[in-house]
């Protein structure tokens, strides 16, 4: 049977249920939001591209999509600081069709790389990471060099294989 976005819904609603989430199609976007009942946070999940993985790859398209929205999930509201943990700060590359700040307006620290692409700064968090926006640099009082300071020195320290 072939896979469609009304299947590929309702499955990952299934998998995803949780009594504190709250889930919105949109047929016209062909996407699912999963929201975060006590936060209002959550992430729009764009279906067309998992069904091209899905043809490829089958139920381990669905299990990685899984993985990447329980994971995001489970930080988003959260507090993160950066303080004590230095050791976690990198860069990160990002195409400039990236979104400069956040679904609620807060600028990210970024600099320009390429024509294509832009250095952002992150606090890695283990499984997943949190991009660093001013709003975190303010709360904690630290300064954009800094960061890309302690990030350039943290990716600088990466063993060479």
């Amino acid at each position: 049977m072939k896979m469609d976005s009304t299947k590929l819904k309702n499955i990952l609603k299934e998998r995803l249920k949780d009594d504190g989430r709250t889930f919105k199609f949109d047929s016209k976007q062909d996407t699912l939001r999963v929201e975060n009942v006590k936060t209002g946070k959550g992430i729009t999940i764009e279906l067309p591209p998992v069904l091209a993985n899905y043809e490829n790859v089958q139920e381990k398209a669905i299990d990685e999509i899984i993985y990447y929205v329980e994971e995001a999930l489970n930080v988003m509201g959260e507090e993160h600081s950066m303080e004590g943990k230095e050791k976690f700060i990198f860069p990160v590359i990002r195409s400039t069709s990236f979104p400069m700040e956040s679904e609620e307006g807060n600028p990210f620290l970024f600099d320009e790389h390429t024509a294509e692409t832009r250095i952002f700064y992150a606090l890695d968090l283990g499984k997943t990471y949190r991009l660093i926006d001013e709003k975190m640099i303010q709360r904690e009082n630290w300064q954009g060099d800094r960061i890309r300071e302690i990030a350039l020195f943290n990716a600088r320290s990466f063993p060479l294989k």
